[in-house]
């Protein structure tokens, strides 16, 4: 019995962290004049995050979570970073970025969707060129 109020109390005590993790990155959004979101509670489009290479994204913290034609949506983690901004001079070159500042926790959950991509991308490359499995068997 003891063990279920344990974890029940980490649980109570992670989920206050992230919320005060949240409210920071609000606050510090209004600082930056940036509208704030949370990656984990909108849809983000694997197509979008394709945009931005992973090492990109890690590198520049920032990940596109949106797309539509040539505007993108993009979290970023600090909006003055020089890799930041060299990586937004690059992608404005080609599309309008709309800015959103995001906490740690919801830029490492967008993170996860490179791995959902690669994924995506091997089940098409597996569907163009099937890979052909020969079994033997020894009737020995």
């Amino acid at each position: 019995m003891p063990q279920f109020f344990e974890e029940q109390s980490r649980l109570k005590i992670a989920t206050l962290k992230r919320k005060e993790e949240e409210d920071n990155t609000r606050l510090l959004a209004g600082r930056h004049d940036l509208p704030y979101i949370d990656l984990s509670k909108v849809a983000i489009e694997t197509d979008a995050v394709a945009t931005l290479p992973e090492a990109a994204a890690r590198l520049a913290q920032m990940i596109v979570f949106q797309k539509i034609g040539s505007h993108l949506k993009v979290g970023v983690r600090h909006p003055r970073k020089e890799e930041t901004l060299t990586a937004l001079k690059k992608l404005r070159r080609t599309h309008i970025c709309e800015l959103h500042l995001v906490s740690e926790s919801s830029f490492l959950y967008a993170l996860s969707f490179y791995k959902k991509l690669a994924f995506i991308n091997f089940l098409s490359n597996y569907r163009a060129n099937p890979i052909v499995y020969s079994v033997s068997y020894d009737c020995r």
